[in-house]
Order: structure tokens, then C-alpha cells, then sequence
């Protein structure tokens, strides 16, 4: 049965006043994730997420943790980085052939609505920071923390 998680080890490499900041551990557990294709974290290269708090607890620099997110999040932020901008992409190469029968303009309209889409990404990324929720645990004590980010 697949979990409702999608979880990852970590180690606290810093802690500011409302952030702290998870360097994950990669684990094989990659390899049976079921969006492990669009996850940045299947790479094999350390990955640093900052993670925002609303309260102070007893955390520490160095200290082993898990970060986790539902797995619906995961599937949300795969669409939002992957399949929405190549349907932009196709969307505006298709009305722009259509008008112009121009490969060239189409190709530049395309990358410019690409461009527009990362745009308002941008513009909006303190909401899109508040509707991914991670959760941090401690893994000796079982203390949860959830946090938006």
C-alpha cells in the first residue's frame, strides 16, 4: 500500500528566526517513490529546503529530522513546475501557428508565454509558500512540527 507521505531524512544545517533550513539525506527510497520522475529530490545531489516556523522549539543544528509533505503536494508541485508549463507552451505554439502560419513566431510566442507562466510563478510564490505544507519530526524524540513553506 502506498503511504500518504512523501518523506525524506535530513539534517538541520540552520535555523534562523521564522526558517530553518533541512540538507536532505538521499535515500533508496527514491527509487519506489511513485513521482520520483518529476521530484528534484530523486537526484543524486544534496538538496537544501527551507522550511518556515510560527514557533519556537528546541531545534538545533546538526540535529537528524524528516521532512515530509502529502503525497497529493507532491503531485501538485509536478504540475505546476512540469506539465502546466509545457501546456502553455504547446497552447501558445498552436494559436500562434494558426494566426501567423510563422514557425518562428510561434516558437518565440511560445517561449515568451513559458516565460510569463514562470513569471507569475514568481509573483505568486508566498501563496504557492503557504499551500505546501511540510511536516518536520524530530527522529529520536517524536516531536512533530507542521509548517507551511
Amino acid at each position: 500500500m502506498k503511504t500518504k507521505e512523501i518523506q525524506h531524512e535530513g539534517i538541520i544545517c540552520a535555523i534562523k528566526e521564522n526558517k530553518i533550513s533541512v540538507s536532505i539525506i538521499q535515500k533508496g527510497a527514491c527509487v519506489s517513490c511513485a513521482v520520483k520522475s518529476g521530484c528534484s529530490m530523486s537526484e543524486n545531489i544534496d538538496k537544501e529546503v527551507d522550511i518556515y516556523i510560527f514557533e519556537k522549539l528546541d531545534w538545533k543544528i546538526g540535529e537528524k529530522v524528516n521532512v515530509s509533505m502529502e503525497r497529493s503536494m507532491g503531485s501538485k508541485a509536478v504540475l505546476i513546475a512540469y506539465i502546466f508549463p509545457v501546456v502553455v507552451l504547446l497552447i501558445a505554439l498552436i494559436i500562434t501557428l494558426q494566426i501567423t502560419a510563422d514557425e518562428i513566431s510561434a516558437g518565440i510566442a511560445g517561449i515568451m508565454a513559458v516565460a510569463l507562466y514562470f513569471s507569475v510563478i514568481y509573483l505568486f510564490r508566498n501563496r504557492l509558500n503557504n499551500t505546501f505544507r511540510f511536516t518536520l519530526k524530530k527522529l529520536n524524540p517524536s516531536l512533530d512540527y507542521s509548517s507551511g513553506i
